[in-house]
């Protein structure tokens, strides 16, 4: 019989990996946004399975340079969100 699911009992409790990427993160502050990041992604938009807040940080990088605003959380809370913050001269 041809198995389709991924679905087991230990995944009650902590879910089945949802990513091919076995790279490791690294941990980037900037501002008052403390992200993970993939250390090694060929990919722009893909950042793997890290820990929230994750994002890659050439996209950081990318919206920085063409948009000019860096993403800042509105509070220390990850689930109040984000906000763009128009980037300083010195950031």
């Amino acid at each position: 019989m041809l198995k389709i699911s991924n679905f087991s009992i230990d995944n009650l409790i902590f879910p089945h990996k949802n990513t091919k990427s076995d790279t490791d993160f690294e941990t980037i502050r900037l501002g008052n946004l403390i992200y993970n990041s993939p250390v090694e992604n060929d990919i722009f938009w893909s950042n793997g399975d890290g820990d929230l807040p994750c994002v890659n940080k050439d996209q950081i990088e990318y919206y920085k340079k063409y948009y000019e605003t860096i993403p800042q959380m509105r509070t220390n809370d990850l689930k109040d969100g984000f906000y763009p913050k128009k980037v300083q001269n010195d950031e």
